[in-house]
């Protein structure tokens, strides 16, 4: 005869113990990861914003870059509002709806940028800080958009201005 071993296992206290600290770890442990899921979505979100509201801004700049000056010395430009600048050539920027539309030369609307909550243009003298819609007398172009939530501010120069005129 063999000697009988006794197979050893958990008890029912023990499996009970082993449950309830594994319980408490997951009530513990899955706000946290809920928390960190939440913040890297917005983050996500916030990011894919600033990018389309960075690209815009870039472009308003180079469009603004691009304005030409007259023999008489005065930007040729043919709408000069908050929300909207139009060149003598027909190309421009402007808010349309929620959408940031760039003209081209035939006046066909490209998106710049969807969802846009705010977007603002200031026109400003050689001062910098005079503000005004007189084409001669315009320096600097302060560009404001606010799209998702994000709101980027920057300025661009009449390239013809820089370094006197």
């Amino acid at each position: 005869m063999t000697p009988h071993t006794r197979l050893r296992g958990f008890t029912l206290l023990e499996v009970m113990a082993a449950t309830v600290v594994l319980s408490i770890i997951v009530v513990v442990v899955f706000p946290v990861v809920a928390i960190m899921i939440s913040a890297h979505a917005q983050s996500v979100s916030d990011r894919a914003g600033i990018e389309r509201a960075a690209f815009a801004s870039d472009r308003v700049v180079r469009l603004i870059r691009e304005i030409s000056i007259d023999v008489a010395g005065d930007a040729e430009l043919t709408t000069i509002l908050s929300d909207e600048l139009i060149l003598a050539d027909g190309s421009g920027v402007r808010l349309d709806g929620t959408d940031l539309v760039l003209l081209d030369t035939s006046g066909t609307a490209h998106v710049l940028c969807e969802d846009v909550s705010a977007f603002g243009l200031t026109y400003l003298g050689a001062d910098g800080q005079t503000a005004t819609v007189v084409p001669g007398e315009i320096w600097r172009v302060g560009v404001a958009i606010t799209a998702d939530s994000v709101e980027l501010r920057t300025a661009g120069f009449i390239r013809e201005r820089i370094g006197g005129a």
